[in-house]
């Protein structure tokens, strides 16, 4: 090789390494020194809240520079005040970066109090929760032995918050699934007296989500033999329903399988997609991790991959476990993003089935 040639290969080289040892450098300060802020769409000492605080105190470990993590809570409008502050006044800055719970559905039926579009913000992960577990009284309609016995019963009552509730929503669809017969009682005014209610017998059946199932219930009134769970809501991540090892111990098969077990075939048609789809939006992107549109795609690519690292952060997951009683697992990759974007543009069709749903739901409903 001439000394000429020579010469320019390692000037080139120089080069490259100059730029790449800049760019990691660039890469690495980003956050030193600096401060981000966990946003969270509800009040302080809610579930949301809980997890956002047990991510905050653990989440600098894994991003370089070391940044000072703070929690700031945004609620009112369920939820959707913090995620309009997010989208329509937040510094685009890379220092703001949301843990939402249930903006999701909202923004894709075109909620009125949501008046961003979360498909424009940055995405960074998405935390799939088990939606809830399904249990009903062991007395009701007449006597409910074994979960297989669901399709025999006579009339009774199902109760929620709401017809506009996703937990009332995904509970309505699948019973309606079954074709069980029932009554539909709304309008608890929380999750603790729609509780107390199933307690003292005035409803005998209801969607609870999986931690208070396993606080509460799974060592109340199942243990006593006053409650049978009978199906837990799947993860939907686009590719079919999975099972969840969170909710392998309540003794309940995923609602599908469930189905499968009552009828001997697979559930399907227009109830169905309204389920899979309301499902999705509920399990997968249950929580989600946005931040401001704009906001530097450095940023952005570093936040990812601090949600990777924690999940692999043993203190993190032991303090999750002692406190919300399952490990998080967050999905930080563009297969996942995709899937956010289309979820929230299904088909129009689809769309309209769940809203015409939900307006029978309404007249249906006794309060």
């Amino acid at each position: 090789m001439s000394r000429l040639k020579l010469t320019c290969l390692v000037a080139s080289v120089t080069a490259l390494l100059t730029c790449s040892a800049t760019t990691h450098a660039q890469t690495s300060s980003f956050f030193s020194g600096k401060q981000l802020t966990i946003l969270v769409n509800f009040t302080a000492g809610g579930p949301t809240d809980t997890e956002a605080r047990i991510v905050s105190r653990h989440i600098a470990k894994h991003i370089a520079g070391r940044p000072t993590v703070v929690v700031r809570n945004m609620g009112g409008a369920g939820g959707a005040i913090g995620a309009n502050w997010l989208g329509q006044i937040a510094a685009p800055d890379g220092l703001t970066l949301s843990l939402f719970t249930g903006m999701a559905l909202p923004s894709a039926m075109g909620d009125t109090s949501v008046k961003v579009d979360l498909t424009k913000m940055p995405f960074v992960a998405a935390g799939p929760s088990i939606g809830g577990v399904v249990f009903a009284r062991t007395d009701t309609g007449g006597g409910l032995k074994s979960s297989r016995d669901l399709l025999k019963l006579n009339e009774f009552w199902a109760g929620g918050l709401s017809a506009e509730s996703s937990k009332d929503i995904a509970m309505r669809m699948q019973l309606d699934l079954l074709g069980v017969k029932y009554k539909y009682l709304t309008g608890f005014a929380g999750t603790n007296e729609l509780r107390h209610a199933l307690e003292i017998g005035e409803i005998h059946l209801i969607n609870e989500t999986l931690s208070a199932y396993k606080a509460l219930i799974q060592p109340g009134m199942v243990a006593r033999g006053e409650a049978i769970p009978l199906w837990y809501q799947p993860v939907d991540k686009g590719q079919g329903l999975t099972t969840s090892p969170e909710a392998a111990d309540t003794n309940a098969l995923p609602y599908h399988e469930y189905y499968r077990q009552l009828t001997g075939v697979d559930p399907s048609g227009p109830i169905w997609d309204g389920y899979r789809f309301i499902n999705k939006l509920t399990s997968t992107f249950q929580r989600l991790f946005l931040m401001p549109p704009g906001s530097p795609p450095e940023a952005v690519a570093i936040l990812q991959a601090a949600m990777v690292s924690l999940q692999k952060d043993q203190e993190f997951l032991t303090e999750s476990m002692d406190i919300l009683k399952f490990e998080p697992q967050y999905d930080a990759d563009d297969q996942t993003a995709e899937l956010f974007r289309a979820s929230l543009n299904t088909d129009p069709k689809v769309k309209a089935f769940v809203r015409d749903f939900i307006e029978k739901s309404k007249m249906s409903a006794k309060r």
